[in-house]
């Protein structure tokens, strides 16, 4: 079984640690690189993302993100690395922690999203076991979808 790709970013890409998380992948944001996340990262066999090259020279696998464009910055990390978008992994991670999200419990969600979300989707509410944000398909989701496919990121079937 191949192994899961693993991405850390440093602190001018947000952004695109947000975006890698709404695509699945595991991409931790690094606001300040000292020595024991430098080791921890190489640990975890991380892919260094940067847009400072510096930085770069740290890891044994790092990228230098050209662009200062989200839609390009996404392209250039899924072209360099021949990732695949699997739709049964957009939307499994937090965009907040990075943890992968669980479906909620129905009290807990019931307790914690509009009443209208809970009657209209309950079965497919999801939850961050570690920063309890709750996530639920919505005109959200079909708002970022729709950037995906614009971006040409990923197909919508009509």
């Amino acid at each position: 079984m191949k192994e899961e790709i693993k991405f850390a970013v440093d602190s001018m890409l947000g952004r695109l640690a947000r975006w890698l998380r709404i695509l699945g992948f595991d991409t931790l944001y690094i606001r300040r690189l000292d020595e024991y996340r430098i080791q921890k990262l190489k640990r975890e066999e991380r892919i260094f993302l940067s847009r400072k090259r510096k930085n770069l020279d740290m890891f044994p696998r790092s990228l230098y993100i050209h662009s200062d464009h989200i839609n390009e910055q996404l392209r250039e990390v899924i072209s360099h690395f021949s990732l695949r978008i699997r739709e049964s992994s957009l939307f499994s991670r937090c965009i907040i922690c990075n943890t992968p999200i669980e479906k909620a419990d129905k009290v807990d969600a019931l307790e914690n999203v509009p009443e209208y979300v809970y009657h209209s989707v309950a079965e497919s509410i999801s939850v961050c076991p570690t920063c309890k944000r709750f996530y639920w398909p919505g005109t959200h989701r079909d708002r970022v979808l729709n950037q995906l496919s614009k971006w040409a990121i990923i197909k919508i079937n009509s």
